[in-house]
């Protein structure tokens, strides 16, 4: 949460507090919602003034997915409508939908994912059109190992062990975990790693023994970078995504985490077992990972009716 963002829920709280009398319990609700919501919000590289009904919707789906009651996502709206209210008051910036707000369902919704098809449109558009291959990067890292964006912008040359195929994530929590990548997504990473400042970083980190100090200090940088040099932001990614995706022809909104949702939800259509993907995704619950088998199984059910002669 940034300082700004801190500023505006304490305000957004004292006012409520003397204003409309709530009760400290109320209160200490509301500041526990509001903060679920700046941290979605914030992992999915949106700030408060690039709020929309997509991304509110996209908040209620995710809590529908941890199974929370239905009283307390009604109480979650609630909370989020209030605060943006106060903060397009406060000039924090301007959200249309509010009026209609109330109409956002709470029923369980499934999160949202590409095909393969538009999976493939995302990538070819960025690295058509991006030429330092960095954008195109970050979107196949995002879709390759299923990492939230958060995950990404933290990568390392350090996380990455070559030789076993593998990638040390460090999740929520700071829980790590490994995630397998294939030839070809390093192939396609050290084009974009030997095309720019960082050459022959990749290749240097399958040599063994001693390093110098610069090669340790490479070994910590950031992967994917801005255009000072410093760790991209989740908003920066969030952004990007948006455009390629623009580019794409793809029309509904889409965020980082779309992609993750689309690795989970490709992998168990291929097959894979759900305790598989929960350990690839990082899930400390199981329950959080069988919603992508409600997804397969209604792809099933769709595919049937569109097929089978008795449903015509």
């Amino acid at each position: 949460m940034t300082q700004g963002t801190f500023n505006a829920e304490e305000n957004w709280l004292a006012c409520l507090r003397v204003e409309r009398g709530l009760s400290s319990n109320t209160l200490s609700a509301y500041r526990s919602d509001i903060r679920d919501f700046f941290r979605f919000t914030g992992n999915n590289g949106c700030e408060i003034k690039d709020i929309n009904a997509g991304i509110v919707q996209s908040f209620i789906n995710f809590k529908n997915e941890t199974g929370i009651a239905r009283r307390s996502i009604a109480r979650a709206i609630s909370a989020i409508k209030n605060f943006l209210e106060y903060a397009q008051f406060s000039g924090l910036g301007q959200y249309p939908f509010l009026s209609v707000m109330e109409s956002v369902k709470t029923e369980a919704h499934f999160p949202d994912y590409l095909s393969g098809n538009e999976v493939d449109l995302l990538l070819a558009a960025a690295k058509t059109k991006d030429k330092t291959g960095r954008d195109y990067s970050m979107l196949l890292s995002l879709y390759t190992l299923g990492l939230r964006v958060s995950e990404l912008t933290e990568l390392t040359f350090r996380n990455f062990n070559f030789d076993d195929g593998f990638v040390r994530v460090r999740g929520k929590g700071s829980k790590e975990r490994l995630v397998p990548f294939p030839e070809f997504y390093i192939r396609e990473l050290g084009t974009f790693l030997n095309a720019g400042d960082q050459t022959n970083t990749l290749s240097a980190s399958h040599h063994k023994g001693k390093q110098n100090s610069q090669q340790n200090s490479q070994q910590n940088e950031r992967i994917f970078k801005n255009r000072r040099g410093g760790g991209i932001s989740r908003v920066s990614v969030w952004k990007i995504m948006k455009n390629y995706a623009r580019e794409a022809g793809i029309i509904r909104n889409v965020f980082p985490h779309t992609l993750r949702h689309s690795f989970a939800t490709h992998m168990i259509q291929n097959g894979a077992d759900i305790r598989t993907v929960q350990i690839l995704l990082g899930h400390s619950d199981i329950k959080t990972t069988e919603i992508y088998t409600h997804l397969s199984t209604e792809n099933l059910k769709r595919e049937v009716a569109r097929c089978h002669p008795m449903y015509k």
